[in-house]
């Protein structure tokens, strides 16, 4: 006779000889619940520790996030507005006049460009720069009434070493200065320590001026290009 696969009576009496079992020794009958038993179609397990990783991650690290989130849009608002500040200049019919009369007053006049009108622009641009600039440092330092002061000497040098009526000269004479005051500056401590081996270690802050003397060094290459290259690094005028 074809077996039917039917339950016999062995089956049925295990059953009943576990459910006894659990009523004579009172164990905890564990019943899963319908969210238990729903299988999720992806096979990767649910681990949440990565969540608390990130968590974590972000809550020691959330000063130097926000640092560096105001530093990286610092540098791409300062892209843009150069761009910008090149177009105006090159392809406009305005930024065009503003360079003939920076390059040659008389031939400008003779040309039927309006000086009044170009000073006026050149102001408007220049306070709008200014802003932006004010507006950028703000977020990285802080707002205080009088850290202009702190910013004439370095801006007026970085105009003078690139080339006065030259953006590009100003643009360079920035870098130069901005990077001369770090590296003269800054304390190579830590950067010779993981160049050299522990032994040689230095225990000074190897550094050759201190912070207080940063001001010194803008002035210097100041004096430096008035005395050997009045005109700048792209000769601009000279005065």
């Amino acid at each position: 006779m074809e077996d039917l696969n039917l339950p016999t009576s062995k089956t049925r009496y295990d059953k009943f000889a576990a459910v006894s079992l659990i009523s004579k020794e009172k164990l905890p009958l564990i019943i899963p619940t319908p969210k238990q038993l729903t299988v999720s179609t992806d096979d990767r397990p649910t681990d949440p520790h990565w969540q608390i990783y990130l968590s974590s991650f972000f809550s020691a690290h959330q000063q130097d996030l926000e640092q560096l989130l105001k530093q990286t849009l610092t540098v791409i608002a300062a892209v843009i507005v150069v761009a910008l500040l090149f177009w105006f200049l090159e392809r406009t019919r305005t930024g065009k006049s503003m360079r003939a009369y920076a390059d040659n007053e008389d031939l400008a006049l003779l040309s039927g460009i309006n000086p009044e009108r170009v000073v006026m622009v050149t102001w408007m641009i220049v306070a709008a720069l200014a802003t932006i600039a004010g507006t950028l440092y703000g977020l990285d330092k802080v707002f205080k009434p009088f850290t202009y002061l702190l910013l004439l000497l370095p801006i007026f040098s970085s105009a003078i070493v690139g080339g006065l009526g030259n953006p590009v000269g100003a643009i360079a004479g920035g870098f130069v200065i901005a990077f001369s005051e770090v590296t003269i500056t800054y304390a190579w401590k830590k950067v010779v320590t993981y160049l050299v081996p522990s032994d040689w270690a230095p225990s000074s802050l190897v550094q050759l001026l201190s912070t207080d003397y940063k001001f010194a060094v803008s002035f210097s290459i100041l004096i430096i290009v008035l005395l050997f290259r009045p005109t700048g690094l792209f000769k601009g005028k000279a005065y």
